[in-house]
């Protein structure tokens, strides 16, 4: 890639110097810039060549006139004349492209008077070759282009024009390049001739149309993502709008010239004032151009547009031109209003609760509250949100709490967390569900407790404990008193079952005493 070669004015002192950079640089186009850096034209190498041409036939016409004249200075005018020629022959050598000279004929072909060496490495041809024979040059011309080429020499010969033409041609070899050729015409004692010159274009035209394609595809892209574009002249107050620009106003291309006026005019009445103030501002204040406003459509519909742009300034500051584009954002502000509405619903859901209901950042700081919870610890939003959630919780369960939090991650992310809580001086047990809220990439970036008051069913617990511990207490006393009672029964019991096995064993009892006997024995063993 050959960088951009420049010249500022200040170095040029001759035409020299400019022909020194063509030259060094085999360059066909020269910048020239002022002292800032800034552009002021382009010089190229045809116009110098034009100019050097005219300037040495000029001379050479003057220098044989003074030779007629002035006998004496003949041999030093000769020197000149030859340093002249030297000088003239050495740029035309080194200019890019092919100098020449052109007489056409009745044919349309004429013939070439002179041809510089630069003919071979542009056409493959050398001089001698196109001096004997114009078509060979002819006959290298593209066939789409051949037309164009016969048009225009045939125009400029009638009405003795200068002659510009660009086109493409495919050398010997088979390389096809574009050419730009370019001559003005010159009466001489061989008729009217064209001093001109022929230059390779190729590189610039592929540019050209690496432009081109580019902007298709810009407008392409533009178009499919309904982005209009605007360019506003601020010193003529001319603007350039695109189709899809007229569109999202509500109209049609070439419904209006486009301009300020025409763009403020379908800005919904309420919003006109607002968006001039800040045109006004930001232009004072030299900032980009970013409104959201509405527009009004000539069928009566309204709708939301973005404009985003920013302002071009000259070399003393001041605003000369302003560049942007227009979106739709309607989408956008209906997806606002719908979050706005699920956000109040959820608010108002959120404050219907009778649970104590806070959100929280990592550091504890406190971003919502609903009413129950605000009555609960006898405050107000005012005073609760931006401070830290952690005074309210006890002191000795406060280390467990942010321990218990802790463990919440993205596999885990509720916990539920009974701690004690100070509520006007008063310690009382609540119990709390804990949720954390998660960014994209797995951070924890807020937290949500819903808490309730338990301190009423902790007495009870409290209380049913103790009345449990009472009542195993005196279960265990009564299982002790049996277990004493029924050792003390036991004694002498042992020696009546005893008697009652003995009498059992005689023979001679009867039925009835061996009855009792047998109840006796039973009853015992139940003891």
């Amino acid at each position: 890639t050959q960088s951009l070669v420049t010249l500022r004015s200040t170095d040029i002192q001759d035409i020299f110097t400019v022909i020194n950079q063509f030259q060094q640089h085999q360059i066909r186009h020269l910048p020239i810039l002022d002292e800032q850096g800034t552009v002021m034209g382009v010089i190229t190498a045809e116009s110098v060549y034009q100019l050097l041409l005219k300037s040495s036939l000029a001379a050479i016409e003057t220098q044989t006139a003074n030779l007629q004249q002035e006998a004496a200075q003949r041999e030093a005018l000769m020197q000149t004349l030859h340093q002249s020629e030297s000088n003239f022959q050495t740029l035309v050598k080194n200019m890019p492209g092919m100098i020449y000279r052109y007489l056409p004929d009745e044919s349309g072909v004429g013939r070439f008077l002179y041809v510089s060496a630069g003919a071979y490495e542009l056409l493959e041809l050398q001089p001698e070759t196109i001096l004997q024979d114009a078509q060979a040059v002819w006959s290298l011309i593209h066939p789409d282009d051949w037309i164009s080429l016969q048009s225009s020499v045939a125009i400029a010969v009638q009405g003795c024009l200068p002659w510009r033409w660009e086109g493409r041609l495919t050398t010997p070899s088979g390389k096809n390049k574009w050419i730009q050729g370019s001559s003005r015409p010159e009466v001489t004692s061989d008729g009217i001739v064209w001093d001109g010159l022929l230059m390779e274009i190729t590189e610039r035209k592929q540019l050209e149309l690496a432009l081109n394609q580019s902007e298709e595809q810009r407008r392409l892209a533009l178009d499919l993502s309904e982005v209009g574009m605007w360019d506003w002249q601020i010193s003529t107050n001319q603007e350039v709008w695109s189709d899809q620009h007229f569109y999202l106003l509500g109209l049609q291309p070439g419904d209006v010239q486009p301009s300020q006026a025409a763009w403020l005019e379908r800005i919904y009445s309420e919003d006109r004032a607002l968006i001039q103030r800040l045109i006004h501002d930001n232009l004072k204040d030299k900032k980009n151009i970013e409104f959201e406003y509405r527009v009004l459509y000539p069928n009566g519909e309204i709708h939301w547009r973005l404009s985003k742009g920013q302002y071009l300034y000259n070399k003393t500051g001041e605003a000369i031109r302003a560049v942007g584009i227009i979106v739709d954002i309607d989408e956008i502000k209906r997806s606002e209003a719908a979050l706005r509405q699920s956000e109040a619903r959820y608010l108002a859901i959120l404050e219907d609760q009778t649970e104590l209901i806070a959100r929280f950042l990592p550091d504890g700081t406190l971003t919502f509250v609903n009413e129950a919870y605000c009555h609960y610890f006898g405050k107000t939003r005012r005073e609760l949100i931006g401070k830290c959630y952690e005074p309210v919780v006890w002191d000795t369960d406060r280390q467990q709490v942010v321990e218990q939090v802790q463990q919440i991650s993205c596999s885990n992310p509720v916990i539920i967390i009974e701690n004690r809580v100070v509520v006007g001086g008063e310690v009382r047990w609540t119990e709390w569900t804990n949720r954390a809220i998660f960014d994209e990439q797995g951070h924890i970036v807020e937290f949500q407790a819903v808490g309730r008051d338990t301190d009423d069913r902790k007495r009870v617990e409290a209380e049913l404990a103790n009345a449990k511990q009472v009542a195993e207490a005196a279960n265990h006393a009564k299982s002790a008193f049996l277990a004493n009672m029924s050792h003390e029964l036991r004694t002498p019991l042992n020696a009546i079952l005893g008697f009652a096995q003995l009498m059992a064993r005689h023979s001679s009892l009867p039925p009835s005493q061996r009855s009792h006997l047998e109840i006796i024995h039973r009853n015992g063993e139940y003891l």
